[in-house]
């Protein structure tokens, strides 16, 4: 005997159902069955109108119930996607299992767009690909093994291999010569009294020891000064620096402006450079660089007396 799957009026409509032979099952079965369907009918019809008599009722259901608020988007893309989603565009704002479908769907669906761009840009990187094999701008042999599975690649391959083995072919066998034997075979003259001069060139000096002189082998800075010595003179002879009457040629300066070079304290400096480059004073207005100490002078002088300026270096002094 099966047992009854809910309570109350429901189990024993089961038991009863259950509790008949097998051999009348088959001649009330269908009566039963549709006396079962009507009553249920009813009943959900009576609790429908006693829900629209009394909506207060519905809050001893369970406790925290609410009503279920359904509302609809006027925006068209809001909508054409709601009714794609959930096939209508009303939503149930109240209805927690209502709104946990609609955001899983909504995840499905940002997933399932997301793998298709995935999958559209890897097709276009593929054809880039291609595309540039064609064109040969990429070797076969660094293609992408799924590439170069390609029949049309896998002949390109073939046909590289052909003519990289022809090409050995025609090529000449290289032999390998030890240096000593090549040097016997291949003799040159200039790289043996290169390496001779190397081996032999050998730096001295002449220094006289207790009233004789004698021949010493140079310090590491004098015979770098006498490498530097030599590059420049090669550089001379090549044409690559300039000698120094050249130089001097080039960069000309007078005597007056080596003699500024030459001085050696602030006084002498600028009395030099004041007579190369003159008395300014006279180009720009004669007021702003008149001296207080001038007039001063000039006022104290008798009268009839000429006052003749000194120099600068004068003034200094007598006022000191």
């Amino acid at each position: 005997m099966i047992p009854p799957t809910g309570d109350g009026f429901w189990a024993t409509v089961e038991l009863l159902v259950h509790a008949i032979p097998d051999a009348r099952g088959d001649r009330f079965s269908d009566d039963i069955e549709d006396w079962l369907e009507t009553v249920a009918s009813k009943v959900e019809v009576i609790r429908e109108r006693k829900r629209r008599v009394n909506p207060q009722d519905d809050q001893d259901l369970y406790p925290g119930y609410r009503p279920i608020i359904d509302c609809s988007f006027s925006n068209p893309p809001v909508r054409s996607k709601l009714e794609m989603l959930m096939g209508s565009n009303v939503v149930r704002l109240t209805d927690r299992r209502y709104m946990l479908k609609l955001m899983a769907r909504i995840r499905q669906d940002y997933e399932n767009r997301q793998q298709s761009r995935i999958e559209e840009r890897k097709k276009n990187e593929l054809m880039r690909t291609k595309m540039m094999i064609l064109n040969r701008l990429i070797p076969v042999q660094e293609a992408p093994v799924e590439i170069r599975r390609y029949p049309l690649f896998q002949l390109y391959l073939y046909c590289d291999a052909i003519i990289e083995e022809k090409r050995k072919k025609r090529s000449p066998k290289q032999i390998k010569i030890a240096q000593s034997l090549y040097r016997n075979l291949y003799p040159h003259t200039e790289t043996e009294e290169k390496l001779g001069t190397e081996e032999t060139e050998v730096y001295m000096k002449r220094v006289h020891v207790n009233g004789s002189p004698e021949l010493v082998p140079l310090t590491a800075e004098e015979l770098a000064e006498v490498k530097r010595e030599e590059e420049a003179e090669s550089d001379i002879v090549n044409g690559y620096m300039l000698t120094q009457e050249e130089y001097d040629r080039l960069h000309y300066e007078t005597a007056a402006i080596k003699d500024l070079r030459e001085a050696q304290n602030v006084e002498d400096m600028y009395a030099r450079a004041h007579e190369i480059l003159g008395i300014l004073y006279s180009y720009v207005d004669d007021g702003k660089y008149k001296k207080p100490l001038k007039e001063e002078s000039s006022a104290s002088s008798p009268e009839g007396q000429e006052h003749v300026d000194e120099p600068e270096t004068a003034q200094s002094t007598t006022q000191d």
